[in-house]
């Protein structure tokens, strides 16, 4: 066996980071950060008219980062996670628990807050299309820069 040289072990190393630089990840499958740049961010209020102050200011920061104007949307659970898969809204709000039985169809954040059900506390998250992994950076980026 021969022993591996320097310059063998640079050409190696060099060839990996080229190939790991052609790699754009975290991706969105779907678009959804570029749909949102510069144009409208759809935020879907689950069984509410208005989120939450702590989710609103979450929101309003991604909105900012996107340089997106905000267009509230409300309704019943199954229509806007039903929106939320054909794109049609990009981020679902109003203190969906993390243990959401939803969780199989959509994309959720670390948890921003706490909700009471019944009488058990529960973490809160936002949920976006399953897939866009860029935008749900961005989405707990502004979480983790909330107080």
């Amino acid at each position: 066996m021969k022993p591996t040289t320097i310059p063998g072990l640079l050409a190696a190393l060099v060839l990996s980071l080229v190939t790991l630089s052609a790699c754009s990840f975290p991706a969105d499958m779907h678009g959804t950060s570029q749909k949102v740049s510069g144009s409208v961010l759809v935020v879907g209020i689950l069984g509410a008219d208005t989120a939450g102050p702590r989710e609103t200011e979450i929101i309003n920061r991604i909105a900012q980062h996107f340089d997106a104007r905000l267009m509230w949307v409300s309704g019943e659970s199954h229509r806007l996670v039903s929106d939320l898969e054909s794109g049609k809204v990009h981020l679902l709000a109003g203190a969906i628990p993390q243990t959401t039985p939803f969780s199989n169809k959509i994309g959720l954040s670390r948890p921003l807050a706490y909700t009471i059900i019944g009488d058990k506390r529960h973490k809160t998250v936002l949920a976006v299309r399953k897939g866009e992994n860029a935008f749900l950076l961005e989405v707990n980026r502004a979480i983790g820069e909330s107080p």
